[in-house]
């Protein structure tokens, strides 16, 4: 209906018109209907007027100027124009194709050309609208004179900010790798992935690794260095099909640390009169490479390097028949520093394996290269690692042999499995409290005499020492 201000003018307006011609006014309310954003289906809605103004009528009636629309809110978008001389009345159209036929247009509503403004409400967040506006003028006999349509305008509504991914978290997965995982927020296309290495840094301190589909939930944080802490924050955005970008606030911050892990699965593959080969599981990451450590016993650190390989076999060569070795395996990580040489970060040292050289049967005497005080250690240190008390001494025989005896009794020694120990430690002897004592003899120059059973005397400190670990385990 017509607002009071504008009854009153109507009103006013016929009494001017009564009091110089002398005319009695026809005292009737202008009735004018307005429809403000009608539905897509319904383009009835229009202005009626029932004043005669066919005397000053316009035989042409021309667009709107200076139209403009600006979003308002996240779902309605103003529009605003300056009506032509001698308009009555505006038709607002929309539609949200670009480049659309007028069949794709929808009448919103028809307002007073005077207003010069009307709101285009119910719309999508974050959507492009298209409007045109056109004059018309209606004369009493319900004559309409129509205007071309104006120039298409557009305005995109604002789009409501999305949250900052949720459930963020930073995972060290190799020596130079931090998995990176989150919860989209609703209503976001985008992730940014930032990154430090300093701890509570400012926003300048950060650095953007990388922007992925915020559905993905994971990323991964490359080329990283070993043992240095690392801390993460993200933030969202959504894109719109004109080019812009709404972004979230960013998450909380969190850190991993990446390290060079210990190589597992370490095993021997084979075994030769001179050589035992070995194998171990490879470390994640890049730049990594491994050292074979080769020991005399399990005791005897560090050992000795047998070098550096990038793949995860090694054999180990130039070994003496029937004599056991162990070995260990550690990775590192390298890298070029400023002061272009090479940088290494060591992870910790694989589980420790051993084997036996098979033994040169063509010869028997076999050159042991170890003192008496060598092999004494190799018992001892054995002993210690599985649990045995024991007693031992070196002595001299009237043949220049040197002896080496070992008496030890373990704290389970009522274990049946001793009987078994005894039985395959040969030149050993066991009495009634479960102590068990070998002796094994060595030449004066480290070699066993042509004149002793060389071989059983080998045998007898292979056999010892696995009797030492099997009832120990």
């Amino acid at each position: 209906m017509l607002a009071n201000r504008s009854i009153k003018k109507a009103f006013t307006a016929g009494l001017i018109s009564f009091l110089i011609i002398g005319i009695a006014p026809a005292i009737s309310r202008p009735q004018v209907l307005l429809a403000y954003d009608a539905p897509a289906s319904d383009t009835r809605s229009e202005v009626t007027i029932d004043e005669d103004d066919s005397d000053e009528a316009l035989t042409e009636v021309f667009p709107p100027t200076n139209v403009i629309a600006s979003a308002a809110s996240t779902t309605t978008v103003n529009i605003a124009w300056v009506p032509s001389s001698g308009s009555q009345f505006v038709q607002v159209w929309r539609t949200h194709k670009a480049n659309a036929e007028q069949k794709d247009y929808v009448l919103l509503g028809t307002y007073y050309a005077a207003d010069g403004k009307s709101v285009s409400k119910s719309l999508t967040p974050g959507q492009t609208y298209y409007y045109k506006l056109r004059s018309y003028t209606k004369f009493s006999d319900g004559k309409k004179v129509y205007s071309r349509y104006s120039e298409v305008v557009s305005a995109t509504t604002k789009s409501a900010v999305p949250a900052a991914p949720s459930r963020v978290s930073a995972t060290a997965s190799s020596a130079t790798t931090v998995d990176i995982a989150w919860t989209p927020s609703e209503g976001s296309d985008f992730v940014q992935v930032w990154r430090t290495h300093k701890a509570n840094a400012e926003q300048k301190d950060y650095v953007l690794i990388g922007t992925y589909r915020a559905k993905d939930g994971n990323s991964v944080s490359k080329s990283l260095t070993p043992n240095k802490t690392y801390y993460y924050k993200l933030r969202s955005y959504k894109k719109f099909s004109d080019g812009r970008k709404v972004y979230s606030g960013y998450s909380s911050v969190v850190k991993a640390t990446p390290k060079v892990d210990a190589p597992e699965s370490l095993s021997v593959t084979r075994v030769t009169k001179d050589s035992i080969g070995l194998r171990w599981s490879p470390v994640s990451g890049s730049n990594i490479m491994y050292e074979v450590w080769r020991l005399s016993s399990s005791s005897a650190t560090p050992g000795v390097c047998l070098g550096r390989y990038s793949g995860t076999e090694k054999i180990s060569t130039n070994l003496k028949s029937g004599t056991i070795y162990y070995y260990r395996v550690r990775a590192y990580y390298y890298y070029i520093g400023a002061d272009k040489q090479a940088h290494r970060i060591y992870g910790p040292y694989s589980n420790m394996v051993n084997a036996v050289t098979l033994k040169n049967v063509s010869n028997p005497v076999v050159n042991l290269s170890k003192s008496a005080d060598d092999v004494l250690s190799e018992i001892t240190s054995c002993a210690n690692e599985y649990g045995w008390s024991y007693s031992t001494k070196v002595i001299k025989n009237t043949s220049s042999q040197y002896g080496i005896v070992f008496k030890g009794q373990h704290a389970d020694s009522s274990d049946p499995r001793l009987i078994w120990i005894v039985n395959y430690c040969i030149k050993s002897e066991v009495d009634s409290y479960g102590v068990i004592t070998s002796r094994i003899f060595i030449t004066e120059d480290g070699e066993y005499s042509s004149s002793y059973d060389a071989y059983n005397q080998e045998l007898a400190l292979d056999l010892v020492l696995s009797a030492l670990i099997s009832y120990g385990s």
